[in-house]
């Protein structure tokens, strides 16, 4: 699904899977650096990484990132609503990390709580309306239960390194590793 000889998705450390399928299986979404395609040279040196949408029915791909920032960790929350991870200023590697939704049936993106003062580290979808996130918080990660259709963000840890987390679908569990 990808011929073109650039790696993909493309050479990350700490990254988490960078792609997913689409719950009923007709999409596959992944990244690739946009610049990899022009020159592996310009490729090396950039932090263009952007998130792709495969159709498998029409095999066709598309780019949905819209800005030249690196944009990783592609996830379905349903079928016509995809979330990423974004920095927005293209080369810089120390910006804010944001969660973008990205709506397949009208093609438009939107930045979910960019007030928010945390970088976001790791998101996990679950049931419903919800996806769990782990943020830098001061010399901590925490965890937060984002509504990713209404905003609305609630603190569920703080005051230690929460690592490694792993959820039930529903969210009525959270296994987490947490060191104090």
């Amino acid at each position: 699904i990808t011929p073109q000889d650039v790696d993909t998705p493309p050479i990350a450390l700490e990254s988490s899977c960078d792609y997913a399928f689409s719950p009923d299986g007709r999409r596959v979404a992944y990244v690739q650096n946009a610049d990899a395609a022009i020159s592996n040279t310009r490729a090396a040196r950039s932090t263009n990484n952007s998130v792709y949408l495969y159709d498998l029915e029409s095999a066709s791909a598309r780019r949905i990132s819209d800005t030249d920032g690196c944009d990783t960790a592609p996830r379905f929350l349903d079928d016509s609503h995809l979330a990423y991870l974004s920095m927005l200023t293209p080369g810089y590697e120390a910006d804010a990390v944001r969660l973008k939704i990205y709506d397949i049936e009208t093609g438009t993106t939107r930045v979910l709580l960019p007030d928010f003062d945390r970088s976001i580290d790791e998101f996990i979808p679950c049931d419903g309306d919800f996806v769990l996130l782990r943020c830098q918080d001061f010399a901590h990660f925490a965890l937060y239960r984002l509504n990713w259709r209404t905003g609305d963000l609630v603190q569920l840890t703080s005051g230690h390194c929460d690592t490694h987390v792993a959820v039930s679908r529903d969210m009525s569990r959270i296994l987490v590793l947490s060191e104090s």
